[in-house]
C-alpha cells in the first residue's frame, strides 16, 4: 500500500502568503518527495506560495530540479484583480527566489499559451494548474 504522508509531509514552508493553497503545503512536499521531477510547471502563482514549496523541495532535496512558474500578475475573477500590486508581488517573489532559490526556480511573466515556448515539449514531469477557474480556461491549459 502507497505511504500518502512522510517527514517530507512535516516540512515548514520558508515562505508564508495570504493563499488559497496554504493547507496543501504538506501535500507539496510529500508530492516533490515521491516524485523528484526534474521539470515543474506551474500555471498561476500569483504570490507564490505552492511554487515556494516546490521549489524548497528540490533545494532540499539537493536532486537537479527546475521550478517555473508562469503567471501575468494582473490576478482574474477568481485570484482578484490585483493591478499595480501585481508589480509588488511579482517583485516580492522575485527577491525571494534570487534570495533561495537561484538556479531552481524561475518566474516567466506572461500568458500561459505564450510560455510554451520557453518549455521544450514532453520535459515537464509535473504541472499544477492554477489558472482561472473556468471551464473553457481550464480545458485549454490543460489541452496546451
Amino acid at each position: 500500500m502507497q505511504k500518502f504522508i512522510s517527514m517530507a509531509s512535516f516540512e515548514w514552508p520558508n515562505r508564508i502568503v495570504p493563499s488559497g493553497w496554504l493547507e496543501h503545503g504538506p501535500f507539496a512536499f510529500w508530492l516533490m518527495e515521491q516524485l523528484k521531477p526534474r521539470l515543474t510547471v506551474e500555471l498561476g502563482t500569483q504570490r507564490g506560495y505552492s511554487f515556494a514549496c516546490f521549489c524548497q523541495s528540490v533545494k532540499k532535496m539537493k536532486y537537479p530540479g527546475r521550478v517555473i512558474c508562469v503567471d501575468t500578475w494582473k490576478g482574474d475573477e477568481h485570484a482578484g484583480i490585483v493591478d499595480k500590486m501585481g508589480d509588488e508581488m511579482h517583485a516580492d517573489l522575485q527577491a525571494h527566489v534570487d534570495e533561495n532559490y537561484k538556479g531552481i526556480g524561475e518566474l516567466k511573466r506572461t500568458f500561459f499559451s505564450e510560455a510554451l515556448n520557453h518549455v521544450e515539449d514532453g520535459t515537464v514531469d509535473l504541472l499544477h494548474v492554477d489558472g482561472r477557474h473556468f471551464y473553457d480556461d481550464a480545458k485549454e491549459d490543460h489541452t496546451t
